[in-house]
């Protein structure tokens, strides 16, 4: 065997032990391109490091790099943090001044002004639809 192939086989060994010390997905990308570089070099026989090598490791590792974190976490959650969590759900209104705001985990937020309808009222139920900068897009739930 030429040395070329030694040379894949440890880059591929090499990004192998460092995705096992990362566990991002990205090693073992470099390490999957490495080994089939290798394998590449085993059934062509070359004996010299080509550009079309370092292409194809270049390429398939950054092909791998793209795939293979969407494929394995496929099945995680987001999870909704903030006003995000609240999006949907419904809350009573507050009047304070001429404003009306809405408690929510005790702290008090404005409700958009163009959202106002004569219906709104204190203590009437309304639906949070959005939020932008700390104020509120919501509606009349009846």
């Amino acid at each position: 065997m030429p040395e070329v192939f030694y040379g894949w086989l440890a880059v591929a060994v090499v990004a192998l032990i460092l995705e096992m010390f990362s566990g991002t997905l990205y090693g073992l990308s470099f390490s999957l391109s490495g080994f089939i570089i290798a394998a590449y070099v085993a059934i062509t026989g070359e004996t010299e490091l080509t550009i079309a090598q370092a292409l194809i490791f270049a390429i398939s590792g950054a092909v791998f790099c793209f795939v293979f974190p969407k494929w394995f976490n496929k099945t995680r959650t987001e999870f909704k943090q903030g006003l995000d969590a609240v999006v949907g759900k419904t809350f009573p209104l507050k009047k304070v001044g001429d404003d009306f705001k809405i408690s929510v985990d005790g702290v008090d937020y404005l409700v958009d002004s163009d959202c106002v309808t004569d219906g709104f009222a204190p203590k009437a139920k309304v639906r949070i639809e959005s939020h932008a900068s700390g104020t509120l897009t919501v509606s009349l739930v009846k």
